[in-house]
Order: structure tokens, then C-alpha cells, then sequence
């Protein structure tokens, strides 16, 4: 049984640096998507503060959750690892999309000395992004758009949190409201920033993995299944938020992208 809320609270964060925007155009799961990454700094750590305190305010709203636990509380910090995020739910903690960035690896695939924390946020709707005018960039021509709204461009977001409750996994996705440009950054080469897809935080980042679990252009739905039904708690979480998919007989309504997007989900998990 699936259960999302939104809650109405918002925080405001310090200036990140945008990686993989599909803002305006979905990415490859029809989804609009960016990840923001965070620099070691004072501002960043504010603004950690606040989304977690912002984030226990969310889950304090809902009754049957326990925040109060001890086990709840230790979930309010930025995760290490999948795994990390994994135990901390066994425990008795939530998930939720704060990452601790590793950052000798993001320096090896780009310019991102010094990052601390990544976000990837997802959404169904295009992401607004608006200048210091009020100008909304996503409406702007596709070249002029390009010169200003690409991976390595900074910006701040104004940032929502969403609880839920998917069959007993319960945590809180943070979605973005609207993100604010905030200048020009150092451009990330393009296969430099393919490699980095999956160090930022999330199996999905950038679309998953190419090998759709060997099965080609079609994935066999059984096969499909049954590696839903041995999958992670994050990788469920990912596929029901993202695909509304919360029991493998769910997969049988799936096709064409939806299905290889969550086959592709499936091979990473």
C-alpha cells in the first residue's frame, strides 16, 4: 500500500552547483530531473541544517511514523552510501535524498573539488528556473537557454518535502519548487559527467544503467518481477515514487520506457 502526502513547508538553500538538468525536457524516464551539489562551506552547512530540521518537521506530522524514536532521529543525517541509508532504515530510521558527496571520485570525472553534499531531485512536471528578472529561463530560446542552464551552472532552490509510506518504507522526498539562477559555472565535459551518473547519490541519476539487465531493446516482464521482488528498499522506493509500481503484479501495466526504465533500475539495485 502506497501513501504520499505533501507537506507545506520550505527551505530555501545556499548556492549549489546544477549537475544533469532536464528541467524543461524529461530525461530517458520521462521524468524532469537535476541533482544539486553542494560545496564544504557555512552556507551549505545552514542549509543542511535546515532541510533536515525541515524534514523532521515533515515526518513529525505524521502520527505512525514514531519520530520521536531514537532510531528516527538517527536517520536525520546525510547518508554515506545506499547501504548506509539501508541500515539506518532497518533500525528504524527513514530514507531520504540527502547524500555525503565522495569526493575523490567526483574529481576524477570533474571540476567539483570541494563538494560536500548531493540532492537528486525528481519530478513529474518541468523544474521553473528563473533569474534575478524574473525571467523564466525555461521559456527562452533553446540556444540561449543551453549558454545559461547546463551541468556546472550554479543556482539555489526552494525546496518541498513530500512523506510517505510505500508498503512500510516510509521516508521523505524532497522535490523542488522552483530553482533561482544564479550565474554561469564551470561546464562539465559531457562524458565526464555520463561517468559521474552514479556517484552522486541515486541508481537513477542519470537513467539508470544501458545493459537493461541483459535483456535488449525488451525486457522480459517476468524476469522483471522477479528482480523486483529481490530488490532494495531504495532501489522499491525509487521505482514506486517514480512509477507508481508498489507490487510486482503492477509491472504487467507497464511498456516501452516504463518498463526498461524500471528493468534499468532493477540491474543497478
Amino acid at each position: 500500500m502506497s501513501n504520499v502526502k505533501k507537506v507545506w513547508l520550505e527551505t530555501l538553500t545556499s548556492e549549489a552547483i546544477l549537475v544533469f538538468p532536464s528541467l524543461r525536457e524529461p530525461d530517458r524516464f520521462d521524468k524532469y530531473s537535476c541533482t544539486l551539489a553542494f560545496e564544504d562551506n557555512k552556507e551549505t552547512e545552514q542549509t543542511i541544517k535546515d532541510l533536515f530540521s525541515m524534514i523532521g518537521k515533515a515526518l513529525r506530522s505524521e502520527p505512525n511514523f514514531n519520530y520521536d524514536s531514537r532510531a528516527a532521529k538517527m536517520s536525520l543525517r546525510a547518508y554515506k552510501s545506499t547501504a548506509d541509508a539501508e541500515e539506518t532504515a532497518k533500525a528504524g530510521g527513514y530514507y531520504h535524498g540527502i547524500r555525503v558527496a565522495d569526493v575523490d571520485k567526483l574529481s576524477e570525472y570533474g571540476d567539483f573539488e570541494g563538494v560536500a553534499y548531493t540532492i537528486k531531485f525528481n519530478s513529474k512536471n518541468p523544474i521553473p528556473i528563473v533569474d534575478g528578472s524574473k525571467r523564466q529561463l525555461n521559456e527562452l530560446p533553446d540556444s540561449e537557454y543551453r549558454d545559461l542552464v547546463y551541468s556546472g551552472c550554479r543556482v539555489r532552490a526552494a525546496v518541498t518535502p513530500y512523506v510517505y509510506n510505500v508498503n512500510g518504507t516510509k521516508g521523505c522526498k524532497l522535490y523542488i519548487s522552483i530553482l533561482g539562477y544564479v550565474g554561469k559555472g564551470t561546464k562539465m565535459v559531457k562524458d565526464k559527467a555520463d561517468k559521474m551518473a552514479g556517484l552522486l547519490g541515486s541508481s537513477i541519476l542519470s537513467g539508470g544503467s544501458d545493459t537493461n539487465m541483459g535483456y535488449g531493446d525488451s525486457p522480459d516482464i517476468a524476469e522483471v518481477k522477479s528482480a523486483f521482488n529481490s530488490a532494495s528498499p531504495a532501489a522499491l522506493d525509487d521505482i514506486s515514487m517514480l512509477y507508481g509500481v508498489d507490487k510486482a503484479s503492477d509491472i504487467d501495466n507497464l511498456s516501452g520506457s516504463d518498463l526498461e526504465a524500471v528493468a534499468s533500475i532493477l540491474a543497478e539495485a
